[in-house]
């Protein structure tokens, strides 16, 4: 039998090609190593054939990106309310996570609505079918005589009525 985690064949992470994911590959492939005893191949794709890699499920572990749309919950859960759903890659589903996402559109009361979508991602996280890494970050400074700058919920500045006092 397995004793431990380095008897087991290596697991491999798959990712695009680009600089930034090839270095976060490497440190969980290190880290996972280090502190698992977990071997770890990196496979890199040029984007095209990794989507299809994704598409197809023909990965063990593989990452992958999502941007809110716009600022509500619904619109990274709703990735994955359906095993089919363009953008869920994972073949995870569940009847229960899918009821209360439904139930949520119907859900006048936005307490309500909120309390439901929190029961979701709770089933969702519990499940785990993706592990967060990282958050995309946009640092920005701004001159204190510099006003009527707009910043959105989802991150965009807008100076289209800025003005320096």
């Amino acid at each position: 039998g397995v004793k431990n985690a380095s008897d087991l064949p290596a697991i491999k992470l798959s990712f695009n090609t680009d600089d930034a994911h090839a270095k976060i590959a490497q440190a969980v492939q290190e880290m996972w190593k280090k502190n698992l005893g977990v071997k770890v191949e990196l496979d890199n794709s040029e984007w095209n054939v990794y989507i299809d890699k994704l598409h197809s499920q023909n990965y063990q572990i593989a990452r992958m990106g999502w941007l809110g749309d716009f600022n509500d919950p619904i619109n990274f859960l709703e990735l994955f309310r359906d095993k089919e759903g363009g953008n869920n890659d994972t073949g995870w589903e569940d009847p229960e996570f899918k009821k209360l996402l439904n139930q949520s559109q119907l859900e006048t009361d936005p307490d309500k609505r909120i309390e439901e979508l929190k029961k979701a991602e709770k089933i969702f996280i519990d499940a785990m079918p993706v592990a967060p890494v990282y958050f995309y970050t946009d640092p920005w400074v701004q001159d204190k005589n510099l006003k009527n700058v707009i910043l959105t919920g989802t991150g965009e500045v807008y100076f289209r009525n800025a003005s320096f006092e």
